[in-house]
Protein backbone atom coordinates (compact mmCIF):
# COMPACT_ATOMS: atom_id res chain seq x y z
CA UNK A 1 0.00 0.00 0.00
CA UNK A 2 1.13 2.91 -0.88
CA UNK A 3 0.40 6.39 1.84
CA UNK A 4 -0.13 9.88 0.85
CA UNK A 5 3.10 12.29 2.61
CA UNK A 6 1.27 14.76 4.96
CA UNK A 7 0.20 17.57 2.79
CA UNK A 8 -2.45 19.57 5.02
CA UNK A 9 -2.87 23.29 5.05
CA UNK A 10 -4.91 25.38 7.34
CA UNK A 11 -5.38 29.08 6.07
CA UNK A 12 -7.92 32.55 7.25
CA UNK A 13 -8.16 35.58 5.09
CA UNK A 14 -10.25 37.87 3.54
CA UNK A 15 -11.50 37.72 -0.22
CA UNK A 16 -9.35 39.76 -2.46
CA UNK A 17 -12.22 39.04 -5.51
CA UNK A 18 -15.48 37.67 -6.06
CA UNK A 19 -14.55 33.92 -7.19
CA UNK A 20 -14.88 33.04 -10.91
CA UNK A 21 -16.16 29.35 -11.68
CA UNK A 22 -15.62 27.82 -14.77
CA UNK A 23 -15.40 23.81 -15.67
CA UNK A 24 -11.59 21.85 -16.05
CA UNK A 25 -10.57 19.52 -18.70
CA UNK A 26 -12.71 16.45 -17.50
CA UNK A 27 -15.71 18.81 -17.04
CA UNK A 28 -15.79 19.44 -13.20
CA UNK A 29 -16.74 22.62 -12.15
CA UNK A 30 -13.58 24.48 -10.67
CA UNK A 31 -13.81 27.44 -8.17
CA UNK A 32 -11.26 29.91 -7.96
CA UNK A 33 -10.73 32.82 -5.43
CA UNK A 34 -7.51 34.61 -3.50
CA UNK A 35 -7.50 35.48 0.34
CA UNK A 36 -5.22 37.89 1.31
CA UNK A 37 -3.93 36.97 4.71
CA UNK A 38 -2.37 38.99 7.63
CA UNK A 39 0.96 37.77 9.90
CA UNK A 40 1.48 40.31 12.79
CA UNK A 41 5.58 40.08 13.25
CA UNK A 42 6.18 41.42 17.05
CA UNK A 43 9.56 43.79 16.70
CA UNK A 44 12.79 44.06 19.39
CA UNK A 45 12.48 46.96 21.41
CA UNK A 46 14.97 49.38 20.39
CA UNK A 47 15.86 47.14 17.12
CA UNK A 48 12.95 47.14 15.24
CA UNK A 49 9.52 47.80 15.05
CA UNK A 50 6.64 45.53 14.65
CA UNK A 51 5.53 44.78 11.21
CA UNK A 52 2.12 43.55 9.70
CA UNK A 53 2.98 41.55 6.40
CA UNK A 54 0.14 40.15 4.23
CA UNK A 55 0.24 37.33 1.85
CA UNK A 56 -1.76 36.25 -0.98
CA UNK A 57 -2.82 33.06 -2.01
CA UNK A 58 -4.69 31.14 -4.95
CA UNK A 59 -7.23 28.78 -3.54
CA UNK A 60 -9.20 26.15 -5.51
CA UNK A 61 -12.13 24.35 -5.11
CA UNK A 62 -13.79 21.15 -7.20
CA UNK A 63 -17.19 19.93 -8.06
CA UNK A 64 -20.23 20.01 -5.30
CA UNK A 65 -18.18 22.32 -3.46
CA UNK A 66 -16.94 24.63 -6.23
CA UNK A 67 -20.68 25.50 -7.15
CA UNK A 68 -21.71 26.09 -2.85
CA UNK A 69 -18.52 28.59 -2.29
CA UNK A 70 -18.68 30.41 -5.90
CA UNK A 71 -22.69 30.84 -4.68
CA UNK A 72 -22.03 32.08 -1.11
CA UNK A 73 -18.82 33.65 -1.01
CA UNK A 74 -18.09 37.28 -2.42
CA UNK A 75 -15.30 39.86 -2.11
CA UNK A 76 -14.56 40.70 1.96
CA UNK A 77 -15.58 37.57 3.33
CA UNK A 78 -13.51 36.39 5.74
CA UNK A 79 -12.73 32.45 5.54
CA UNK A 80 -11.03 29.99 7.07
CA UNK A 81 -10.46 27.30 5.09
CA UNK A 82 -8.42 23.65 5.24
CA UNK A 83 -6.97 21.65 2.65
CA UNK A 84 -3.78 20.57 0.92
CA UNK A 85 -1.07 22.14 -1.75
CA UNK A 86 -1.34 21.70 -5.22
CA UNK A 87 1.81 22.50 -7.72
CA UNK A 88 -0.06 23.32 -11.21
CA UNK A 89 2.56 21.58 -13.57
CA UNK A 90 0.70 23.14 -16.38
CA UNK A 91 1.47 26.76 -15.63
CA UNK A 92 4.83 27.73 -17.06
CA UNK A 93 6.18 28.59 -13.47
CA UNK A 94 4.84 25.34 -11.74
CA UNK A 95 2.26 27.71 -9.16
CA UNK A 96 0.92 26.25 -5.88
CA UNK A 97 -2.50 26.58 -5.30
CA UNK A 98 -4.24 25.76 -2.45
CA UNK A 99 -7.24 23.40 -2.40
CA UNK A 100 -9.86 24.01 -0.21
CA UNK A 101 -11.45 21.10 0.93
CA UNK A 102 -13.74 22.48 3.97
CA UNK A 103 -13.93 26.33 4.28
CA UNK A 104 -16.04 28.12 6.88
CA UNK A 105 -17.49 31.30 6.30
CA UNK A 106 -17.44 34.42 8.43
CA UNK A 107 -20.16 36.40 8.30
CA UNK A 108 -19.62 39.98 6.88
CA UNK A 109 -19.47 42.71 9.97
CA UNK A 110 -20.16 46.01 9.44
CA UNK A 111 -16.63 47.52 9.17
CA UNK A 112 -16.55 44.89 6.15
Amino acid sequence: MILDNLNSILLEGKLIDNPEIDVDDYNIPVCRFKIASKKFIKGIKGICNDEVETYSFDIITYDREAKIYAESLSKGNCVRLVGWVKQDLRTKNNKIVFVGTHIEIKPKTKGD
